[in-house]
């Protein structure tokens, strides 16, 4: 548990909580236990009041809880063991998480400090009666389900998603979308992908009686392909194909129409893109020299370093590359070119790469251009287009960068230790990287020209229009 000294100042979160019928007593609550934190030298940083009945659920409570989980808080403080849990299980459950949080936890009444070696052992008498709880609770729980059997009284939640099966299969086949389907017949969309999963192309093709509905009539609905259509459903590819729109969610003739359409669109786009690779100079970057330069002035960084440091790297390179005459300030046409694919995690580049990427576009006068992917691939994809030099510039930062923000986002995780789930803590650092990387906007770094954005737009709006999005 929590070990304080002297000079720690060790900050407590009190709780005070009464039922609907106790009002008079809150005040008393919170004064008593305000007394007993001065008494301690303890600094409150939080009160939390609730009122409510013993087995209501405790919002307020869950926000004590939280500030724990962040480490706001060293200690929680409550009046009565009663007023912090609804049962011994609660009780224990809530206590046990503190207890793994490093947190500790006193209640005033019962004189139960889990900071001493009393407090620990009284927690384990607590796990004992909590467990005795638990069990007694399923014992009543069988017993009851046993006599609700023997009466022949139905058990469990009633079946209704599954009574409309045959309504899900038929708006299947009219091509209808899951969500659209879910909302058709007011079930939810994980329900209709359990229907469908089970059904075999062959059990497309079958004759559906569809019970009457507010927007269909009764009427048995038979497959009005021809006998050839039905034939080529046999073919192995043809089975493969409607077995892909089925998970999809759309009809086989969408999904055809779908594939085709965007492979006469990636053959025309593919087409541009060879003739504006003809077009291009034979402008190439010093890679070299910028590489070196690059170094240089970045090597220096660590994942460790403050925000004015890299700043000041930043405008230090930027300086270097002027007096140099390597940065081109205006952008000629035909001498447009790109840099290679920078790959990186689509939760990254949300959180932070992708502002990244913008900044040094904005520093080194290039268009950042992200790829987006139909497919949702579990990585993004950005580059930068603009005079040679200056790509070269931008891709060789973003490199330095983006490895040196992926160390810092995995010291910072590791810093943080074990405070909560993996999808709490994730969001907790990539909130930290995405604060650090806002800090960069001040860096005194920029080339702006109305044309040559203009001019960048275009060749990426022709080159790269099957992957861009708005």
């Amino acid at each position: 548990m929590v070990k304080n000294t002297a000079k720690d100042i060790v900050k407590v979160g009190i709780y005070a909580r009464i039922s609907t019928s106790d009002q008079q007593t809150l005040p008393m609550q919170t004064e008593a236990l305000k007394k007993y934190a001065e008494q301690r030298q303890w600094q409150v940083v939080m009160e939390i009041e609730e009122t409510g009945s013993g087995i209501s659920a405790r919002p307020q409570r869950e926000l004590l809880l939280k500030a724990a989980r962040q480490r706001k808080i060293d200690n929680i403080l409550v009046w009565r063991l009663d007023r912090w849990g609804r049962s011994l299980s609660d009780i224990f459950s809530t206590l046990e998480e503190l207890n793994e949080l490093n947190v500790g936890f006193v209640s005033l009444t019962e004189a139960l400090d889990l900071n001493t070696i009393t407090g620990t052992a009284m927690a384990g008498l607590l796990a004992v009666f909590a467990k005795f709880e638990r069990d007694l609770l399923k014992e009543r729980v069988k017993a009851g389900i046993a006599h609700a059997r023997k009466l022949g009284k139905p058990h469990g939640r009633p079946k209704t998603a599954a009574l409309k099966q045959d309504e899900v299969k038929y708006l299947f086949q009219q091509g209808y979308s899951k969500a659209k389907i879910a909302k058709e017949l007011k079930i939810g969309r994980a329900s209709v992908a359990r229907l469908l999963k089970g059904i075999s192309a062959n059990q497309l093709l079958e004759k559906i009686p569809v019970k009457q509905t507010q927007n269909k009539p009764s009427k048995e609905i038979t497959h009005d392909k021809t006998n050839e259509e039905t034939a080529v459903f046999q073919d192995k590819s043809t089975q493969k194909a409607l077995a892909f729109a089925n998970k999809a969610g759309i009809s086989l003739d969408a999904l055809l129409n779908t594939l085709v359409d965007d492979e006469i669109e990636r053959h025309r786009l593919l087409k541009i893109s060879d003739e504006l690779d003809k077009e291009g100079s034979k402008e190439t970057a010093p890679s070299q020299k910028i590489t070196k330069i690059c170094k240089k002035h970045l090597s220096k960084l660590d994942h460790e370093s403050e925000s004015f440091a890299i700043r000041k790297a930043i405008e230090s390179l930027y300086v270097d590359l002027l007096h140099q005459k390597i940065i081109s300030v205006n952008t000629r046409k035909g001498c447009i070119v790109e840099s290679p694919r920078l790959k990186t995690s689509r939760v990254a580049y949300y959180w932070y790469a992708g502002v990244l990427a913008k900044r040094i576009a904005m520093w080194f006068g290039t268009l950042d251009v992200y790829l987006w992917h139909e497919l949702l691939h579990p990585f993004s994809e950005v580059l930068f287009v603009g005079m040679p030099a200056n790509v070269e510039i931008c891709y060789q930062v973003f490199l330095h960068l983006h490895q040196l923000f992926k160390k810092a986002n995995a010291t910072y995780k590791k810093d943080a230790g074990n405070w909560g789930n993996k999808r709490d803590m994730e969001e907790e650092a990539n909130r930290y990287m995405s604060k650090f990387v806002q800090e960069l906007d001040h860096t005194q770094a920029y080339i702006e020209n109305d044309d040559c954005n203009k001019l960048l737009y275009n060749y990426a709006d022709k080159k790269f229009a099957y992957a861009m999005r708005d």
